[in-house]
């Protein structure tokens, strides 16, 4: 087997005892496969644009009374969403109604 064929991850699975010459460009590369064999972490990015939040937080954050946002939701301005007899609003929603509110002024 050529040296440039050598792949470490297998020579260390193996469990051998051996002592290695690595070239740097064969060491960064090990380490670029370790790195890439961890798996990825959700996006909480993501996590928080699916966010459910309650009347009240959606009413604080867009400073309106609660007779406000139904009338919004009447109109269809927000679109909540039903759990049961639950009302939420995503978190990406308001967040979108208050960039479009934010560009008409």
């Amino acid at each position: 087997m050529d040296n440039s064929e050598l792949n470490i991850k297998n020579l260390i699975e193996s469990g051998a005892n051996i002592t290695l010459s690595v070239s740097p460009y064969d060491l960064k590369k090990f380490g670029e496969d370790i790195v890439n064999s961890i798996p990825k972490e959700p996006d909480k990015n993501q996590d928080s644009k699916n966010k459910l939040l309650t009347t009240e937080q959606v009413c604080e954050m867009l400073h309106i009374s609660r007779i406000t946002l139904y009338h919004w939701d009447k109109k269809a301005i927000t679109n909540p969403v039903r759990l049961g007899n639950l009302k939420r609003y995503r978190l990406s929603d308001i967040e979108e109604l208050i960039k479009d509110k934010e560009g008409e002024l």
